[in-house]
């Protein structure tokens, strides 16, 4: 079998392409939680590796898919809330933080919709607006409870809900640093 040194060069060069754009694809999102360093690794990666395209994305990409993240978050939380007030077994003042915790994560699942549109036009301040609102939500509800003063009974799912927004604060600041 002959084979060119045009054609040899040719595969040559292709693979090369290839090989240096796959590591780098594989390590965009490994690189980009290490960047984050003051949040739960683990969080970050599972978060960005929620969408399978994640390893060939871009910061703003990440950012869209963070974005979902978030808002699905929110939006299991309300249903969640939802069915412990519906379980009838939370006292009065309980019962009370729950219902002020259940709009307040409304709330935000329909600002991360908002988000995704604002990311879409590529309008980063009103992203940052959403998201800003979104990082306060967690640190509300608990205080609700506390002002009830109660136990909280969403003192795990708040702070999952607080590192999922500050991955997404992070990934904005490097996309508007780039």
């Amino acid at each position: 079998m002959v084979v060119s040194v045009k054609s040899f060069f040719a595969f040559i060069f292709l693979l090369v392409l290839y090989l240096s754009r796959g590591v780098t694809c594989k390590d965009i999102v490994a690189e980009t939680c290490k960047e984050i360093s003051y949040v739960d690794y683990k969080l970050c990666l599972a978060t960005l590796n929620s969408d399978p395209k994640s390893h060939g994305a871009d910061l703003h990409r990440l950012e869209v898919i963070t974005i979902r993240v978030i808002q699905a978050n929110a939006s299991r939380l309300s249903t969640y809330v939802a069915m412990l007030l519906r379980d009838g077994r939370r006292g009065g003042r309980t019962r009370s933080a729950l219902h002020a915790c259940l709009e307040l994560y409304e709330a935000r699942a329909v600002g991360m919709q908002r988000a995704k549109k604002y990311m879409k036009g590529k309008k980063y301040s009103e992203v940052h607006s959403e998201l800003s609102s979104a990082v306060q939500v967690p640190d509300a509800c608990e205080q609700m409870f506390k002002k009830k003063k109660v136990k909280s009974v969403l003192t795990k799912q708040n702070d999952i809900f607080t590192q999922l927004t500050v991955i997404g604060i992070a990934l904005y600041d490097m996309l508007i640093d780039k």
